[in-house]
C-alpha cells in the first residue's frame, strides 16, 4: 500500500520539491525491502516444508555469523536506542551447519528482539558448544510474551495481539526459525518469557549431524576441528 501510494504521487507530480520526493523514494525502498524479507520468508517455509530445499551442512564457524547479523540490525538498534551484546564461549565456535539458514534463523531471533525492546535496554546474542550440541541464545529486556501465547508463537501466521500495536510483522519469521532448526538442522529452539521482563530464545543444534541427522542429509562422516 506504500509503495502505491507513494509511487502514484510521485507519477502526478504531486511531490513538488527534491525534498518530498527524496522522503517518497525513501518509502519505496524500505518497503521493497520489507516486500522482499517477506517473500523470501514464505519461499524458504515452502521449500523445508516441501522437502526441495538444498542444504549445505558443512563445517564452518557460527563466530562470524554472530558479526554479520549485529552488523546488520545496527543501525535499527542504534535508532531505538538499543544496546546490541555478544558473548560467546571462545573466539571460534565450530560445527556443521547451513550458512544462509542459520544466518536467517538468527537474524529473525535479533530481529524481533530489537522490535520489542523499549529504549535504554539491551539485547544480548550468546552462542557456544558442548562436545555434542551448539547453542545460541537471544535475550531482551522488553515487552515479554503472555503465558498464554507461549504454546503459539512458532505457528505459522500467529502473532501475539498485545503485541500487535507495539510492532509490525507477518507472523512468519518465528515459524521460520522452527523450521530451520528442527526440520534443516535436526536441532530444538525454546522461549522462556515474562511479561515486561523479556524474553530468551534457545536454538540447539547438533554440532556433529550424525547426532541426530536432518531428513535428506547425506553426510557420513562428521570431523570437527576448533
Amino acid at each position: 500500500a506504500s509503495i502505491r501510494a507513494c509511487s502514484e504521487m510521485l507519477a502526478d507530480q504531486e511531490a513538488d520539491n527534491e525534498q518530498t520526493q527524496r522522503e517518497f523514494c525513501e518509502i519505496i525502498q524500505e518497503q521493497a525491502k520489507r516486500l522482499n524479507r517477506l517473500i523470501d520468508d514464505i519461499l524458504n517455509i515452502s521449500r523445508i516444508e516441501s522437502g526441495v530445499l538444498s542444504v549445505n551442512l558443512e563445517p564452518r564457524d557460527l563466530a562470524p555469523i554472530l558479526d554479520e547479523v549485529i552488523a546488520g540490525l545496527r543501525p535499527q538498534a542504534l535508532e531505538k536506542q538499543i544496546r546490541l551484546e555478544r558473548q560467546a564461549d571462545s573466539e571460534s565456535i565450530r560445527g556443521y551447519f547451513d550458512h544462509d539458514m542459520m544466518y536467517h534463523a538468527i537474524m529473525n531471533l535479533m530481529n524481533n528482539a530489537i522490535k520489542y525492546s523499549y529504549a535504554g535496554q539491551t539485547v544480548t546474542i550468546r552462542a557456544g558448544r558442548t562436545e555434542e550440541e551448539m547453542y545460541v541464545e537471544v535475550e531482551d529486556q522488553g515487552a515479554g510474551i503472555p503465558e498464554e501465547s507461549l504454546p503459539q508463537v512458532f505457528d505459522k501466521f500467529y502473532r501475539v495481539r498485545a503485541h500487535q500495536e507495539m510492532a509490525g510483522g507477518t507472523g512468519l519469521g518465528l515459524h521460520l526459525v522452527k523450521q530451520i532448526v528442527e526440520n534443516v538442522h535436526g536441532g530444538e529452539v525454546t522461549v522462556k518469557s515474562a511479561v515486561g521482563k523479556g524474553s530468551v530464545f534457545r536454538i540447539v543444534i547438533p554440532a556433529c549431524p550424525n547426532v541426530h541427522p536432518p531428513a535428506g542429509s547425506s553426510i557420513q562422516k562428521c570431523t570437527i576441528r576448533n
